[in-house]
Protein backbone atom coordinates (compact mmCIF):
# COMPACT_ATOMS: atom_id res chain seq x y z
CA UNK A 1 0.00 0.00 0.00
CA UNK A 2 1.31 3.41 -0.93
CA UNK A 3 1.81 6.04 1.75
CA UNK A 4 -1.23 9.05 1.53
CA UNK A 5 0.36 12.29 0.57
CA UNK A 6 -3.33 13.85 1.81
CA UNK A 7 -2.15 12.62 5.50
CA UNK A 8 1.18 14.32 5.06
CA UNK A 9 -1.00 17.78 4.51
CA UNK A 10 -3.32 17.63 6.78
CA UNK A 11 -1.78 15.39 9.93
CA UNK A 12 -4.58 15.88 12.43
CA UNK A 13 -7.59 15.06 9.49
CA UNK A 14 -9.76 11.83 11.25
CA UNK A 15 -11.18 11.22 7.67
CA UNK A 16 -10.86 12.26 3.87
CA UNK A 17 -14.16 13.52 1.94
CA UNK A 18 -13.36 11.90 -1.73
CA UNK A 19 -16.68 13.32 -3.11
CA UNK A 20 -16.70 16.85 -2.07
CA UNK A 21 -12.86 17.01 -2.93
CA UNK A 22 -13.93 16.50 -6.53
CA UNK A 23 -16.90 19.16 -6.33
CA UNK A 24 -14.90 21.79 -4.38
CA UNK A 25 -12.28 21.13 -7.14
CA UNK A 26 -14.43 22.10 -10.20
CA UNK A 27 -15.65 24.93 -7.65
CA UNK A 28 -12.40 26.65 -7.54
CA UNK A 29 -11.27 25.96 -10.83
CA UNK A 30 -14.34 27.98 -11.98
CA UNK A 31 -14.09 30.44 -8.80
CA UNK A 32 -17.29 29.65 -7.54
CA UNK A 33 -17.42 29.28 -3.94
CA UNK A 34 -18.13 25.71 -2.36
CA UNK A 35 -18.69 24.69 1.05
CA UNK A 36 -19.22 21.30 2.07
CA UNK A 37 -20.81 19.77 5.31
CA UNK A 38 -20.59 15.94 6.02
CA UNK A 39 -22.19 14.06 8.86
CA UNK A 40 -20.06 11.25 10.11
CA UNK A 41 -21.33 8.91 12.57
CA UNK A 42 -21.20 5.29 13.75
CA UNK A 43 -24.28 3.10 14.43
CA UNK A 44 -23.91 2.12 18.64
CA UNK A 45 -26.87 -0.16 19.44
CA UNK A 46 -26.54 -1.03 22.79
CA UNK A 47 -26.90 1.12 26.04
CA UNK A 48 -25.51 5.07 26.53
CA UNK A 49 -24.50 4.59 23.12
CA UNK A 50 -27.48 3.88 21.69
CA UNK A 51 -29.30 7.13 23.08
CA UNK A 52 -26.27 9.57 22.21
CA UNK A 53 -27.16 7.53 18.67
CA UNK A 54 -30.11 8.61 18.66
CA UNK A 55 -30.20 12.11 20.41
CA UNK A 56 -27.47 12.63 17.34
CA UNK A 57 -30.22 12.34 14.80
CA UNK A 58 -32.59 14.19 16.27
CA UNK A 59 -31.06 17.47 16.45
CA UNK A 60 -28.37 17.32 13.75
CA UNK A 61 -30.54 19.15 10.78
CA UNK A 62 -30.58 21.96 12.84
CA UNK A 63 -27.13 21.91 13.84
CA UNK A 64 -25.99 21.68 10.58
CA UNK A 65 -28.39 24.59 9.53
CA UNK A 66 -26.60 26.45 12.58
CA UNK A 67 -23.24 25.90 11.19
CA UNK A 68 -23.79 26.72 7.44
CA UNK A 69 -25.57 30.06 8.72
CA UNK A 70 -22.56 31.13 10.81
CA UNK A 71 -20.55 30.10 8.18
CA UNK A 72 -22.19 31.74 5.24
CA UNK A 73 -22.75 34.86 7.31
CA UNK A 74 -18.32 35.03 8.14
CA UNK A 75 -17.81 34.85 4.61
Amino acid sequence: MQPQPQKGWFPDALAIDMEGTAVAQVAFLHNIPFLAVKIISDNHTQGEQRERYDGFWSNMADRSFTTVKQSLAAY
